[in-house]
């Protein structure tokens, strides 16, 4: 699991993410597996209000992972933070096409 969540690849929002693998640590009996997968969540990139009302709420990170996440937040430009992947305009324009000729 941690392998495959620590691409830069996902297009999809860190939240998420993060939901997937809680999901998938309620299923996991092995403590220190979870942990390991957890680390590779971004938390800076999960807004304000979901690092409070969701994450912190699980319990799977620790208080001190959420607050320095919110440092970085606070302390860093938008683009210096680490993204993962995203659609381009033209895998975009593809995609509608094909589904324009199916």
């Amino acid at each position: 699991m941690r392998e495959l969540t620590s691409r830069d690849s996902f297009c999809a929002p860190e939240i998420d993410i993060f939901r997937a693998m809680q999901l998938w640590a309620e299923r996991n009996a092995d403590h220190q597996l979870t942990v390991s997968a957890m680390s590779t969540v971004r938390l800076p990139l999960i807004s304000l209000d979901d690092l409070l009302n969701i994450v912190r709420l699980s319990n799977l990170i620790s208080a001190d992972s959420i607050l320095d996440a919110i440092k970085l937040k606070n302390e860093c430009k938008d683009m210096e933070l680490n993204y993962r992947g995203f659609l381009s305009l033209y895998y975009f324009i593809i995609s509608e096409c094909a589904l324009v000729l199916d």
